[in-house]
């Protein structure tokens, strides 16, 4: 597997990493259930919804964990690819099958 780092000059190899950390705006906020509660889409579900969520009890909130160990995962297969990489990996999530997150044959 060819790099695609190998064929750029500097000044876009900066901005693709750039993009790379700017791609989940900042994914340490898929950990936080106080951050996803005050965002718009969230919001605008309880204002649907005729159950009042209690934090502990919302299941969208209890799979943050899971989200963002996926979220990351994903970043790191982008990247990996974009170093040309070849990474296989499975990851086996608590009460979950193992599942083959990425990975690419040369």
């Amino acid at each position: 597997m060819i790099a695609v780092i190998n064929a750029m000059d500097a000044d876009r190899i900066v901005q693709c990493w750039f993009r790379f950390l700017h791609i989940l705006s900042n994914p340490v906020d898929l950990s936080h259930p106080h951050v996803i509660m005050n965002t718009q889409q969230f919001l605008q579900a309880t204002l649907t919804s005729s159950d009042v969520p209690v934090v502990h009890q919302v299941e969208c909130l209890r799979q943050l964990p899971a989200i963002f160990y996926r979220a990351m995962r994903c970043i790191a297969t982008i990247v990996n690819a974009f170093l040309g990489k070849c990474v296989f990996f499975t990851a086996k999530l608590p009460g979950q099958k193992t599942l083959k997150l990425s990975g690419t044959s040369a």
